[in-house]
């Protein structure tokens, strides 16, 4: 009931690289209930990943004002998930990063004699 409270412009319905699609479909499925405009994006992560999926926009202008108007109305969705390929590199390399980060050091509390 919550999110039906936030007021909430358009929503990405698309993510060419989600692990789970079933996300893609129940972000569709809500924009379509509350009448939101949708888009649509690769989250690209790699060159490879670039405009797998994208959202067009036919502005007037190029610039962000008259896109942020045009995402506001409905707009052609481009949608291609990522090949399986592209999907486990960007999954591997997410793995990898989390991976690398360090946890803080715990001490002892007594200036770490012991």
């Amino acid at each position: 009931a919550t999110l039906e409270t936030l007021p909430i412009d358009a929503l990405e319905v698309f993510n060419a690289a989600t692990t789970l699609r079933r996300y893609n479909t129940f972000a569709f499925r809500y924009a379509q209930l509350r009448g939101l405009p949708m888009t649509a994006a690769s989250d690209a992560h790699h060159a490879a990943a670039v405009g797998t999926a994208y959202t067009i926009l036919n502005c007037e202008e190029l610039s962000v004002k008259s896109a942020l108007a045009q995402i506001l109305k409905s707009n052609e969705l481009n949608q291609r998930y990522l090949t399986p390929r592209d999907s486990m590199r960007k999954t591997w390399n997410n793995w990898l990063r989390l991976r690398r980060k360090k946890l803080p050091e715990i001490t002892s509390g007594d200036g770490g004699s012991g």
